[in-house]
């Protein structure tokens, strides 16, 4: 359902960001437990466990409160959530992130950050990046970037998230639109250059692929995972997927009815917007 302009009318971005970051902290907080070290995420359940996005809040401050006075793990620390795209999907998931303690912070500034890692401040805030296109891919002949060129002929560009971006993220949350004309996020190969690198080990925890374009802008997403078992590993190293939180590999949470987690408000959400027309008709 569209409207003159061609814009869907009746959809549930928002809520696809809300779950998949609420899973998403869920799932953080496990896979740090797995790795030997409690934090505030341990407290985070799965977004179909609260009766309403009212819970979720009210858990959502009681971690913001647990960073805030005991900190996060020393050895995570800066924990930077990346955020791919500024659609609903993303707006959702920031309107859960947001409720927590961090600060904003661009691209430019992650190599500085990461000298400064120390910083007491790190312990006791997270940090987001929002990115766009802009951010994360350069034109193959090293000119300017140009968002007309990039939309009509993608070919010319390349992504350097993996070189720019990710040795820095601690959790990417992926919200972008992608058709295969454009160049992926990351690669396998570029998964696996990032995996090689112990001085990295702490970096690329999880993913919340809350877009789920299977093999998409995330060359390594092979499957729709669910609620019943959000989660799987990719050892890109070796090669490998798997369901062991202990082993090796970046945690991927990639369930494609995200909605149905909250259906309190997805099914208000949805019959307000689909009133006005049924009542037209």
């Amino acid at each position: 359902m569209v409207n003159q302009e061609g814009k869907r009318q009746v959809l549930f971005g928002k809520h696809a960001g809300y779950a998949g970051m609420i899973d998403g902290l869920h799932g953080l907080g496990q896979r740090l437990l797995a790795l030997g070290y409690n934090s505030p995420f341990i407290h985070m359940g799965q977004a179909h466990v609260y009766p309403n996005l009212e819970c979720v809040h009210t858990k959502l401050r009681h971690v913001a409160d647990i960073i805030e006075d005991q900190g996060l793990p020393d050895a995570f620390a800066p924990m930077l959530f990346t955020f791919t795209g500024s659609g609903n999907v993303t707006q959702g998931a920031r309107a859960i992130f947001d409720d927590l303690p961090h600060d904003n912070v661009t691209v430019d500034e992650l190599p500085f950050i990461a000298k400064d890692r120390y910083n007491e401040r790190y312990r006791r805030r997270l940090l987001a990046l929002q990115v766009g296109a802009q951010d994360y891919v350069e034109r193959i002949d090293g000119g300017p970037y140009s968002r007309e060129e990039y939309r009509e002929h993608p070919e010319r560009y390349r992504s350097v998230f993996a070189t720019k971006i990710a040795p820095y993220t601690s959790m990417l949350v992926n919200g972008i639109y992608w058709e295969s004309k454009y160049p992926r996020l990351m690669t396998a190969k570029d998964l696996a250059h990032i995996q090689r690198q112990r001085e990295l080990k702490t970096r690329m925890l999880a993913i919340a692929d809350i877009s789920c374009d299977i093999g998409g802008s995330l060359e390594f997403m092979s499957h729709a995972s669910t609620i019943d078992s959000p989660f799987f590993y990719v050892d890109a190293v070796n090669g490998l997927e798997h369901k062991d939180i202990e082993k090796p590999g970046v945690q991927i949470n990639s369930i494609d009815n995200l909605p149905t987690e909250l259906p309190f408000e997805a099914s208000k959400h949805f019959g307000d917007s689909l009133y006005p027309y049924a009542k037209a008709l």
